[in-house]
């Protein structure tokens, strides 16, 4: 009877995590676009504002008969001058929001010039920039509102003082924001600034995606044996084909494996998040064939979450590349600024050696909570393929600059000595070999040739010493 109680108590756990999941997957998605957009977080301050108006004017009403003559802090003027005050606050307010996307407008076409348009995203999703828009906004609303209560002595005299007072403080308030807002815009538009953005979005992705491996090192991706997969898998199953042309920006596994699980079925995906699918393009095959087809067809898609841009949601390759068009441009004839490229290649670095340490998911997904079969066959990424998005474009743009080789080998023996699997040393050994090769043909000068010898073989030493560290941890452990 325990044991029995314990399965149920277990399948309903296991219930609850994958419709959670779901609903993360829809919610983050969503909150995702919020972020990105200048319109939530001024619509919120707006709706703030009319509240705060309501509240105010009703208090007014109730007390503003018991307010002392003479209290300085309280404005205590008739109606036509509270009327031309909260005028003034009004035409002011709309002049300043002017101001801001003026502002704003030259700081987007200065960043998308220099640092490509893809980064855009960022200056949309600073809160800052929100906050500020929204609070002249707001003032705005709370003004217009306040103006419109007032009543002369004709019309049964009616000065909401409380109300009034309010919005003088919402206006010192603005300027204040306004003054805050031109120092975060001449900062947030220098490269370094920037750079240390992008990659604390793409440390939180990494953190969020890939857990770590609490010190040990992470499990390598096994692939399932082929006894495992039916003998007719490659005859007997049927294609889910994309509807529209699309990015993929997150799948719900835990919805695919549900619909897996319920059918009998086993999905392989041929996209992972990130990638751009074609209009009929094949997003996965599912065996066997079955009467409900067109009902496998939906729940699938339903499982998929597209998008016209590629986000960090499910995609942390996305931030690297991010980092990479960043030093690409930096790189270009047109700007020629190796000292921005070398700070995104330091930042790389970090971002590999935190990839060192944490587990990456597996391409085969098992119902473990119910029958242990196999149910999805995903599309993975790897420590290589990380790799590979970092340096392969800086590697092919850095042109004759020996500062850029130099460093693209200093980051490499940073994340050499924290390479913890062959994999990872593979890959390091890879790079470091076609930098070096690329250096050698590209220099002329001896010196130069000889700084990047020496950097290489810093790479190679480091290597050494991180797979006779795995030898010696593997000895221990046994």
């Amino acid at each position: 009877m325990h044991t029995a109680e314990g399965a149920v108590d277990h399948a309903h756990l296991a219930s609850v995590s994958r419709e959670a999941s779901r609903v993360y997957t829809k919610i983050s998605g969503a909150w995702n676009d919020l972020r990105a957009s200048y319109w939530f977080i001024p619509a919120l301050m707006s709706v703030g504002a009319v509240i705060l108006s309501v509240v105010l004017l009703r208090v007014d009403r109730q007390i503003g008969a018991d307010i002392p003559p003479g209290a300085w802090y309280i404005f205590g003027g008739g109606p036509e001058g509270a009327r031309a005050l909260m005028s003034s606050i009004v035409t002011a307010m709309i002049s300043a929001t002017s101001i801001v996307f003026s502002i704003t407008i030259v700081a987007l076409t200065l960043a998308s010039g220099q640092f490509g348009s893809r980064l855009l995203r960022n200056f949309m999703r600073d809160r800052s920039n929100q906050v500020t828009l929204g609070t002249f906004i707001a003032t705005f609303v709370y003004a217009l509102l306040a103006l419109r209560s007032i009543r002369s002595v004709d019309d049964g005299e009616f000065v909401p003082p409380v109300t009034i007072t309010a919005g003088v403080l919402l206006v010192f308030a603005s300027v204040g924001v306004l003054i805050y807002f031109i120092h975060h815009v001449a900062e947030s538009i220098q490269a370094d600034r920037l750079i240390a953005t992008t990659a604390y979005e793409l440390r939180k992705a990494i953190e969020r995606l890939y857990p770590a491996a609490l010190g040990d090192p992470p499990p390598p991706q096994i692939d399932t044996p082929e006894a495992e997969l039916p003998a007719d898998f490659a005859e007997n199953r049927f294609t889910v084909r994309a509807e529209e042309e699309n990015v993929l920006q997150a799948i719900d596994t835990e919805r695919m494996l549900e619909v897996a699980r319920k059918r009998d079925l086993i999905v392989e995906l041929h996209f992972r998040p990130g990638d751009f699918i074609q209009e009929g393009a094949a997003l996965a095959s599912v065996w066997p064939r079955s009467a409900d087809e067109q009902e496998v067809h939906r729940q699938v898609r339903l499982a998929i979450v597209v998008g016209t841009h590629r986000t960090l949601q499910q995609d942390a390759e996305f931030g690297i590349h991010q980092l990479v068009e960043i030093a690409v441009r930096a790189l270009s004839t047109g700007i020629n600024d190796p000292f921005t490229a070398m700070s995104c290649i330091d930042r790389l670095a970090s971002a590999l050696a935190w990839l060192t340490g944490r587990s990456f998911p597996a391409r085969y997904r098992h119902d473990d909570a119910h029958d242990g079969k196999l149910r999805v066959i995903a599309d993975t990424t790897s420590f290589a393929g990380f790799v590979d998005s970092a340096f392969n474009q800086i590697r092919q743009s850095a042109g004759h600059s020996a500062a850029v080789y130099i460093r693209l080998l200093e980051a490499l023996a940073t994340v050499a000595s924290r390479a913890v699997t062959v994999e990872q040393r593979t890959a390091v050994r890879k790079h470091a070999d076609l930098v070096r090769d690329a250096a050698l043909r590209a220099l002329d000068a001896d010196q130069d040739k000889n700084d990047v010898e020496e950097r290489h073989s810093i790479v190679s030493r480091a290597l050494l010493n991180a797979a006779a560290n795995e030898e010696r941890a593997s000895k221990s452990g046994t």
